[in-house]
Formats: C-alpha cells, structure tokens, sequence
C-alpha cells in the first residue's frame, strides 16, 4: 500500500497525558482497506498503537497493558483507490487505566442483606396465561420464583389500563371484577396479591412506549403524567390496597424526545407522592456513562431526562446494567462482570451522578444478568455465555451490586422466552414452559449464595486485584465478619487455581463452593491460616467461608 493513498484524522489533547484506553468510532463507508490507530507526543514522530477494523460499526475500546504518554492520537484509513473513495472517523475519545467509567468507589457497608438485594423481573402469569393465584406449585409461578428473589417488578403495560394516554385508569371499576377500558378481564389486584401471598414484595414499572402511544396521542403530557400517577398510587399504594410498594414512571422509554419524558415524569412523580408518599417513586431506567446518545427525538442519558426540579418527588435512582463488551470488530458480546471494558461497570457513574444531582438517594438495578443455553434451550446470540458462566456471573455480579451500595438488584428474566433463541431471551433463571420452568445453573447458584449468606450483608473488601476479589459479610448488626467469599475475576472458562494470600484476624470453619450444581454448593477444604496469614485457593467459581 502506497503511503500517500491513506486519510487522517487527529486530535491534539492540549499536552501530554497518561493514555490507558483510547476508545474510537471510525466506520470507514466501506472504502478503507485497513485502518490503524496512531499517537505522538509531539504531533511530528506518530506510533501505530494498533491495527484497526475499518468496518466496525459501533465504538471500540483499545486498552495498553502499560499506560502510555501521548498528546496526539489519530485514526488513518488506508484508501482503496477509486473516485469519491470517502471514509470518516467519528469520534476519539481517551481515558485513564480506568476508561470511560472512571475508578471504583470506596465500598462501605451495605445497608441490606443480600436476600433483601436480590429479585426478579416477572409479568402477568409467567407463562402460563392465567392469573397467579391459580399456580400453586411450587414448580411455576411466584411460588417457584421466590425462592430465590425477595421483590418481583412487573412490567406493567400502560396500554392494558387506559385505551388514549390522556384518560384516567378506573381501578376501583376494576376491583369489583369489571376489569380495564381495554380488557374486561384484567385485575391487578388479584394478579399482584397472588405475588404478595408468595411472600415477593411488588414493584411496578408502568410501560409506554410510542408503538403502544405514538408522541402524537399525548395532548398533554404532563397532565397525563399526573393523572395516571395520580389513579394509580391512590388504588395500589400504601395508602391504598397496599399491594404496590414502588412504582417506575417507564421502563425504557428512550424512543421519545427527552422534553417528552420529563414532563410525564414531573407529573407523575408529584401526582403519586401528592397522592401517597409512601409509595416510593422511580424514573425509568437510563445510564450517566454517555450524554451523546441523546437525540432528537430518543436517548437514554439521565441528565438530558431527569430534572433535578422533579427531585424532590423521586426516591430512588433506576438503572440497567448488562456486561456488554464490543470486540474490536463492533460485535458486542457479553463477559465476566469484573471485566474492565464491561458496561457493568457503568454502575459508577450512575453513583457519581447521583451523588452530584441527587445525594442520597438509593440506586436500584432493575434490570441485569447474562443469557446463556440450558435446560435443553440453546442461546444463538452473540452475546450468550455458557449455562455455567451465566451462573457464576450471576453471584460475582451480585456481590459486586452489593459492594457498590445498590439497595435492589432485580435479575432479568424470569424465565427463557418460548418463542426465540436470541439476546434476551435465554437469560431466564429457568427455562420456558416448553421445559416446565427446569431450573437452570444460575437458579442453584443464586440459591447456594442465599443459603450460606442471604441473611448476611458486604461489609468491606480485603482485595480487588486482577488476580483475586476477596470481600467480608456480617450481619446487620455487627460490623465483625462472619463469612467471607472470594473468587478470581476471569471468564468461567477459566478453571485455573490461584493461591490468594492476605491478613485476616479469624479463622475458617468450613468453606463450599459455588458451582450451581446444588443449592447449597459443594463443601470443600477450608483455606490455610497461620496467625491471621491466610492462604486460599481461588477460581472463576466464587468460594465461600464461614469464620468462627
């Protein structure tokens, strides 16, 4: 390749900094042969860092093992030959070691126990097409769920309720058995006391989306807001039939304009605390990683769509966080929550910015988890894992949840989809109907965490390396450790022992492995401790002891 057949774009960052991630968005148009990654300290002499895959559509992370000093990094597109042969860089973006989502926080110590953390996203019936209160076994249904969730959070589809966005639900119509505008048939109330009597707390995420009510159906978005919020808090909340204890204003309406939303949100939120104020108020779930994703009309940033003048009527702080990575080529696939490209790191800037915003208010994930094959369903998408990889995923991310502070972290799903194989819709606890809700690996080892330690709570770390993570739990009401657990945070395939050495002053009882094969997890020789030196062995399968 002729050097003079190339394009480049750079940017000048002002002075030489320490450069740990370069993150791109250079999709060439097709008419680049190769592309590559270049920096200089002096905007004369350039390095290539790295080749580049000039038909990556989306952003791409490039991570140096050793940080490196640059104050000029550039993108050149190798140019096939040809007339109007154009080819674009879209953005360069560089961080420290810590990349886009910044350092972690100081832990402290959770201020619920891990049982109280963990739910589960559920819907009307759960699969079976009939109310709850008709699933009595403890094979389907609420019944089958609860043994591993403490809430349950439904999505509530607006369009169920109320035929035109602007009208006003008839829940008291309703309770008498005459059901909603749009189904005569429907009752939450009996819906959702069904999932009160199977001991899961309910939390509600009311959803709209323009395919259900275009923009063009609301005339008045904030009265419709209130309204709704207004019906809806007065029949379900605390004060009311007390069925209800949070509800969401949206799961993820990003397909509106931002003005959109925050007016529906204002309305809501200060209609329900009017209303009830016990019932604790959420936005719909968005991220705080990155602004650019704001448009026109859609976007998911939560500074563009939760006004801080709407805080005085929001409790809680609502976001979704999945282990996303791209590759290199734009293919997105999932990995181990530890990861450091991972989105479910984006957990820190949530927490940043709600301490800047919205000190003190609590953070829930609503939504997380990983899709994966079992129970006889196959997962074809590109960001499924193995059933074993889902579940040890499933308790290291949820530690990691409890160690950030979040206060509910409700898995998503439930149960497989029946009707596809793809993202989404193998990441269920079990398996669909077609295999009688067959718990999969991530149940047992969900179950294994809660049996040894769901009455406990993360009281601090003893390390976070990229050989081992190692935290303490206790109770709730003593700061002294009762367990520890640790793992090494690498992909599940990774079945590689390490010894991980550090000072603790107690000593180990007995120990069990997490390895979703059983829901107490398989008891295992307790680590090596010479006064307080200990020596534990520690794998992609997270191990837990019990001190004396």
């Amino acid at each position: 390749m002729a050097e003079t057949c190339h394009q480049m774009a750079w940017v000048d960052m002002g002075e030489v900094k320490r450069i740990g991630v370069i993150r791109t968005k250079h999709l060439s148009g097709g008419n680049a042969l190769s592309s590559a990654l270049l920096g200089s300290s002096d905007g004369i002499t350039w390095t290539e860092l790295t080749r580049l895959d000039p038909s990556a559509i989306s952003a791409v992370h490039y991570r140096f093992d050793v940080p490196v000093h640059l104050r000029y990094i550039g993108v050149k597109h190798y140019v096939k030959k040809g007339n109007w042969k154009k080819v674009f860089v879209w953005e360069i973006s560089a961080y420290d070691k810590h990349g886009q989502w910044g350092p972690p926080q100081p832990s402290s110590p959770q201020t619920v126990t891990m049982a109280t953390l963990l739910g589960v996203n559920g819907i009307w019936g759960w699969q079976e097409n009939k109310y709850s209160d008709t699933l009595q076994s403890p094979s389907s249904g609420p019944r089958l769920y609860s043994q591993v969730a403490n809430h349950a959070r439904n999505y509530h589809n607006m369009d169920w309720d109320i035929l035109d966005p602007d009208n006003i639900p008839d829940y008291t119509k309703m309770s008498y058995g005459s059901g909603t505008e749009v189904h005569k048939w429907l009752n939450w109330d009996r819906e959702y006391q069904a999932w009160r009597n199977a001991s899961l707390t309910v939390h509600v995420s009311i959803q709209f989306t323009p395919k259900m009510f275009p923009l063009e159906r609301w005339d008045d978005p904030h009265k419709a807001g209130e309204t709704y919020g207004q019906a809806f808090a007065a029949h379900f909340g605390p004060s009311g039939n007390g069925l209800v204890t949070a509800v969401e204003c949206g799961n993820e309406p990003w397909d509106y304009p931002a003005d959109f939303y925050r007016q529906v949100l204002d309305g809501f939120a200060t209609q329900v605390k009017n209303t009830d104020p016990k019932l604790l108020v959420l936005p719909a779930a968005y991220q705080a990683y990155d602004p650019s994703t704001e448009h026109h009309d859609s976007g998911n940033y939560i500074g563009a769509r939760v006004p801080l003048k709407t805080a005085a009527h929001i409790d809680v702080i609502n976001t979704h966080v999945y282990s996303f990575v791209r590759r290199h080529d734009g293919v997105r696939i999932t990995v181990h929550p530890e990861h450091p490209e991972s989105e479910f790191n984006s957990i820190r800037n949530i927490l940043r910015w709600r301490d800047f915003n919205m000190p003190g208010k609590p953070v829930w994930v609503t939504e997380w988890g990983w899709d994966s094959s079992g129970s006889g369903e196959d997962c074809l998408a590109t960001e499924c894992v193995s059933e074993m990889a889902q579940a040890l995923y499933a308790v290291r991310g949820l530690m990691l949840l409890g160690r950030y502070g979040v206060q509910r972290a409700t898995w998503y799903f439930y149960a497989n989809d029946r009707q596809c194989d793809t993202l989404f819709c193998r990441s269920g606890l079990t398996g669909s109907k077609h295999t009688g809700f067959k718990k999969k690996a991530v149940f047992l080892a969900l179950q294994t965490l809660l049996h040894h330690l769901g009455d406990y709570r993360f009281l601090d770390v003893i390390t976070e390396k990229d050989t081992s993570y190692i935290y303490t739990l206790g109770s709730s009401t003593n700061s002294s450790p009762t367990h520890i657990i640790g793992w090494r945070p690498v992909g599940a395939h990774n079945t590689q022992e390490l010894n991980a050495t550090f000072t603790l002053n107690a000593s180990p009882q007995k120990a069990w492995l997490v390895n979703g094969n059983s829901a107490t997890g398989l008891e295992v020789p307790v680590p090596c401790v010479n006064n307080g030196k200990w020596i534990m062995s520690v794998s992609s399968a997270p191990i837990i002891v019990q001190l004396n």
